[in-house]
């Protein structure tokens, strides 16, 4: 297996396969990006290429499935940004990315996190702990794992009140 910034390249009974990256930002660049930081430095930097990659992957899927304010600069894009005539993904929404797949490495699950959100009450022998869920964690029930990313997205998301309309 070779990787490069957005491709990969897997041997496959003696031919190779060409499979692009899509993702925001690139594999180089999340790893600049945890070379900063403190506390996700040695979960992303210690995890598999192909781990890191799928990762990646995940969470621009998460992100993807938002709402967000503007269209798509070209109809014929597979990603949900650039948006509203821009020509480059907002720097905010790449490291919104880095975020949540650094979350999903340190085995975060979208799934389990939002299904977690209905326990009201857990307990072990004679110890009893109960969740005021009244209050729900936005980012949580919307699918992104890290509050980080929810904070970058945040800004670019359609308002939660409006009817998002599409011409199919």
């Amino acid at each position: 297996v070779d990787v490069s910034n957005s491709l990969i390249y897997i041997q496959e009974a003696s031919q190779t396969v060409e499979v692009p990256l899509l993702t925001y930002g690139t594999l180089a660049g999340a790893d600049s990006y945890f070379a900063n930081r403190l506390r996700s430095r040695h979960i992303w930097h210690d995890a598999e290429i192909l781990d890191k990659r799928g990762a990646l992957t995940e969470a621009r899927e998460c992100i993807d499935r938002l709402s967000f304010k503007d269209c798509k600069t070209e109809a014929s894009q597979l990603l949900e940004f650039p948006r509203g005539g821009d020509t480059v993904v907002p720097t905010d929404v790449e490291k919104a990315c880095y975020e949540i797949a650094v979350k999903l490495l340190d085995g975060l699950d979208p799934e389990v996190e939002i299904k977690n959100l209905g326990n009201t009450s857990q307990g072990f022998g004679g110890a009893r702990t109960t969740y005021d869920r009244a209050f729900v964690l936005e980012h949580l029930s919307a699918g992104i794992v890290s509050a980080a990313a929810w904070a970058l997205l945040k800004p670019y998301m359609q308002d939660s009140r409006a009817l998002k309309l599409s011409r199919v």
